[in-house]
């Protein structure tokens, strides 16, 4: 499967910051540093914000927590320079050094193996399968507001150029990128 890394995203994600650091709140401990950020437009499906956050790979075939490092613990000592210091709060987190220290979905979580997390293995399905999950070779894995990514039969309907995704046993019919699905799981 090809890595659809930045395919469609335009100039701008090559351009400009993978995170927009001013958009934050003032942080509570340090009233002069700015706590959050956002994710602009075009890095939207490609970058996250917080280590602790999960989502998909960029194949979108597996879960995945964001890739974050503090760079003060790896020696050599080599601190991201600062048009690339994505978290004001903390200069020494960064996603990793060859994409310009943007954080980005490809870390395991929980435990698990990366193949423990691969929504195409259908064996898979009792170890995770919550959130009505179905897991299997027709399986993708989908950003959702439960805060990880879920594992839910897909397809692509070629007459109409679309994606449908399977929850349930219902299909729904997604019709542009990042076009949220309102589906009942429980």
């Amino acid at each position: 499967t090809p890595n659809p890394w930045g395919v469609g995203a335009g100039c701008d994600f090559l351009d400009k910051p993978c995170l927009n650091r001013l958009e934050g709140i003032k942080g509570t401990t340090d009233p002069d540093c700015v706590e959050g950020a956002t994710i602009p437009d075009y890095g939207k499906g490609f970058f996250c914000k917080t280590s602790g956050e999960r989502g998909c790979s960029p194949t979108h075939t597996h879960k995945a927590a964001c890739t974050v490092f503090d760079y003060k613990f790896i020696l050599p000592l080599e601190l991201p320079d600062t048009p690339y210091q994505y978290f004001d709060c903390e200069p020494s987190l960064g996603g990793p050094r060859f994409l310009d220290y943007c954080p980005i979905y490809g870390s395991t979580y929980g435990g698990n193996l990366l193949g423990q997390l691969d929504c195409r293995v259908p064996e898979n399905q009792p170890r995770l399968g919550i959130y009505s999950e179905q897991f299997g070779t027709n399986s993708m894995c989908f950003e959702t507001d439960t805060g990880e990514g879920r594992c839910y039969k897909a397809l692509c309907d070629r007459n109409e150029s679309k994606l449908k995704i399977n929850v349930r046993g219902e299909w729904h019919t997604c019709n542009h990128d990042f076009q949220s699905i309102v589906v009942s799981t429980g």
